[in-house]
C-alpha cells in the first residue's frame, strides 16, 4: 500500500476524529424495516450572493444605482407551476435541468438572525437556532432505532461554530478518512479479555459514579470505549482511494464517493459539508470576480446532486441516493445589494441576514418549487416600514411578508417586524425535523417568548 505522510493539516484531523470516535456511544444502524434515510448538508461560506445564481435583479437596477451586478447579462425569469417566481442568471445552467426534473425547490427571502450580522452568529444560527450557539439540529436526526454511531461527519473547519450538546461528530474529509481507514484496517483486533481494555473500562467505571462533569466524562468515555470494536468493524468496510494530497481542495467526486460509502456502511447517516470560496466580497477586486466564482460553485452543487440522482446506496436496489437522503444547500446568510457610498459600477458588498437563499432536495421535499421572494426586486419596488426598521439606508434585500398556506410571498407592506409573518429559517429547520420525525419538543420557535416556527407543509412528501 502506498505510504502516506501525516502533515499537520491532516494530522490535526485525525487527532480531533478519533478523539470524537473515542466517545461514541451506542452502535446500532437501520431498524428492523427502516427505510435508510440520509442527511447531506452543504454550507457554501462565508456568507454567499445568490443574486448570481438565482435570486437575481434585472440590469434596469444597476442603471438606476440601487442594486449592483458584475454579471453582463440580462437575467431570466424561472416559474414553477404555483406562480413562484425569481430571476436566475447564467450561473444556473448547470442547475437548470435538476429543478425541470423536479429534484430540488428554491427557498429566498429567508431571515436568519436579523440582529446580527456577523459570521459566526448567522452560522451558529444556522446550526442551532440561536445567535451563541447551543444544540445542533444534526445529532437530533440521527435518533431512535436507525440511529448511526457518527451523528455527522463534518467536511470543513466551519470556523465560529458554537455546537454545545456533545454531538458526536468527527472532522474526517475524504483524504483523512482514508488514512483512519487504512489504519483501523491495518490494526490487530481488540480482544474482549484484553488487561489492558479490561483496567482501563475500571478504572472508567470506578471515576464514573458521580454526578459531576468528570463522572459523566467518564461515563461516556466507558460507553465509546465499549462500542470501539463495531464501529472499527464498520469502517473496516469501507474501500477508498487514495486522495492525493496535494492541496487543502478535495475533488467533489471523491467527497461523495467516501460519502456514499459511509452511509453504505453505516458510519454515519449526515455530513456537513463546507465550500469556502472568495465570496466575502466588500472589497471591489473581489466582487468583479463573483460571477466566475458563483460558476464553480454552481458546478460543484451539480456535481453533488448528478452524484445523488446518478447512483444507487446499493447496487441491488432501484432507488438512487438521491431517493434516501434529504438535502440542504444554504449559506449562513446573503449579501448587500451594493456598499452605502460606493458608485453602482464599483461597490463591494456587505453582509446581510435578512434574506438568505437556500435549496431543498432529496427525501421528504417536493422538487421543483420556487418558495419566497425578496423586496426590492424592480426600479420603484415598494419597501415596508418593517423593513427600514432594519436598514434604513435600503442596502439590504429583505424577504417579504410570507403566506404560509401557499408558500408564497404576498405584497403586504407592514409597519412594524413581526416573525410570524415572515419566512425565516426556523421554519427550514423544523421542516427538516419533521422529515425526519423528530419530536416536536425540539422544534425551533421563533425567538424568545415567541411561538414555534411553522414547518414547510406544502413542501414536505412524509412516508
Amino acid at each position: 500500500m502506498e505510504t502516506k505522510t501525516l502533515n499537520r493539516r491532516v494530522f490535526l484531523g485525525l487527532g480531533a476524529a478519533c478523539a470524537g470516535i473515542g466517545l461514541l456511544p451506542r452502535l446500532a444502524f437501520g431498524g428492523a424495516g427502516e427505510k435508510p434515510h440520509f442527511f447531506l448538508e452543504i454550507l457554501v461560506r462565508p456568507g454567499w450572493d445568490p443574486s448570481y445564481l438565482f435570486d437575481a435583479r434585472p440590469l434596469a437596477m444597476r442603471a438606476a444605482g440601487i442594486a449592483h451586478s458584475y454579471m453582463a447579462d440580462e437575467p431570466a425569469e424561472l416559474r414553477d407551476a404555483r406562480g413562484g417566481r425569481t430571476l436566475t442568471t447564467k450561473n444556473f445552467a448547470p442547475l437548470a435541468a435538476h429543478f425541470a426534473a423536479g429534484r430540488f425547490s428554491i427557498l429566498n427571502g429567508v431571515h436568519m438572525a436579523t440582529s446580527f450580522d456577523g459570521h459566526e452568529q448567522n452560522l451558529n444560527f444556522a446550526l442551532t437556532g440561536n445567535p451563541f450557539g447551543g444544540e445542533s439540529l444534526l445529532p437530533h436526526l440521527n435518533a431512535g432505532a436507525g440511529a448511526a454511531p457518527l451523528d455527522y461527519l463534518q467536511l470543513g473547519m466551519l470556523y465560529g461554530m458554537n455546537v454545545t450538546n456533545g454531538a458526536k461528530s468527527a472532522p474526517l474529509d475524504a483524504r483523512s478518512g482514508q488514512l483512519l481507514v487504512s489504519a483501523v484496517a491495518a490494526a490487530p483486533a481488540i480482544s474482549a479479555t484484553s488487561p489492558v481494555v479490561n483496567f482501563v473500562m475500571e478504572r472508567l467505571a470506578a471515576a464514573g459514579g458521580g454526578a459531576g462533569a468528570f463522572s459523566r466524562g467518564a461515563q461516556t468515555m466507558g460507553r465509546g470505549l465499549g462500542d470501539a470494536r463495531g464501529l472499527a468493524e464498520r469502517l473496516k468496510g469501507i474501500a477508498l482511494d487514495p486522495v492525493p494530497d496535494d492541496g487543502d481542495d478535495i475533488p467533489m467526486a471523491a467527497t461523495m464517493k467516501y460519502l456514499h460509502q459511509c452511509f453504505a456502511a453505516g458510519v454515519t447517516r449526515s455530513a456537513l459539508i463546507e465550500i469556502e470560496k472568495d465570496i466575502d466580497a466588500h472589497d471591489v477586486e473581489t466582487a468583479k470576480k463573483q460571477p466566475e466564482t458563483y460558476q464553480d460553485i454552481a458546478a460543484r452543487i451539480a456535481e453533488v446532486l448528478d452524484y445523488l440522482a446518478g447512483n444507487q446506496l446499493d447496487p441491488s436496489d432501484p432507488t438512487t441516493l438521491l431517493e434516501c437522503t434529504t438535502v440542504l444547500i444554504t449559506s449562513e446568510f446573503s449579501r448587500t445589494l451594493r456598499q452605502q457610498a460606493q458608485p453602482i459600477d464599483a461597490t463591494g458588498t456587505d453582509h446581510n441576514p435578512l434574506a438568505n437563499s437556500v435549496i431543498l432536495a432529496g427525501r421528504g421535499i417536493k422538487g421543483g418549487m420556487i418558495v419566497g421572494a425578496g423586496d426590492q426586486d424592480a426600479v420603484g419596488a415598494p419597501v415596508a416600514d418593517a423593513h427600514k426598521t432594519f436598514d434604513l439606508d435600503l442596502v439590504k434585500v429583505m424577504g417579504k411578508p410570507f403566506d404560509f398556506g401557499r408558500l408564497l410571498p404576498t405584497d403586504a407592506l407592514p409597519a412594524t417586524y413581526d416573525a410570524r409573518n415572515y419566512l425565516t429559517f426556523a421554519s427550514v429547520a423544523n421542516s427538516l425535523y419533521q422529515v425526519f420525525g423528530v419530536d416536536s419538543s425540539r422544534y425551533w420557535t421563533l425567538g424568545r417568548n415567541m411561538p414555534v416556527a411553522p414547518a414547510l407543509a406544502g413542501m414536505l412528501e412524509l412516508t
